[in-house]
């Protein structure tokens, strides 16, 4: 005859934060699951779980600095361009006028 045993009910988001605390200072899936006193597999799952939050913040990132290299990007170029053209010109400006004085 089996025996269901009755479900452990965690508290998701605490474990995630100590288990993922013990595994920054290099603690193994096992020794993380003796000390939160759970199963190796409930700490895979909820540091799985983090590793995908992670991943997609990662992913959400690159797309907001793919979208500011494609539509932004040239337009700041031309901006510095266009800076770049004005400052060569005021130092003309200065130049000419720093020859005029000594003439």
């Amino acid at each position: 005859m089996l025996y269901n045993m009755p479900k452990k009910k965690y508290n998701d988001e605490e474990l995630k934060q100590k288990a993922l605390e013990l595994r920054k200072q290099g603690l193994s899936y096992r020794e993380i699951a003796k000390k939160l006193n759970c199963s190796i597999f409930k700490v895979h799952e909820v540091l799985s779980k983090k590793r995908i939050d992670l991943e997609n913040e990662i992913l959400k990132i690159k797309y907001s600095v793919d979208f500011i290299m494609e539509s932004e990007l040239p337009d700041l170029r031309k901006r510095i361009e266009k800076i770049e053209s004005e400052l060569d010109s005021l130092k003309r400006k200065i130049k000419e006028e720093q020859e005029v004085r000594f003439v």
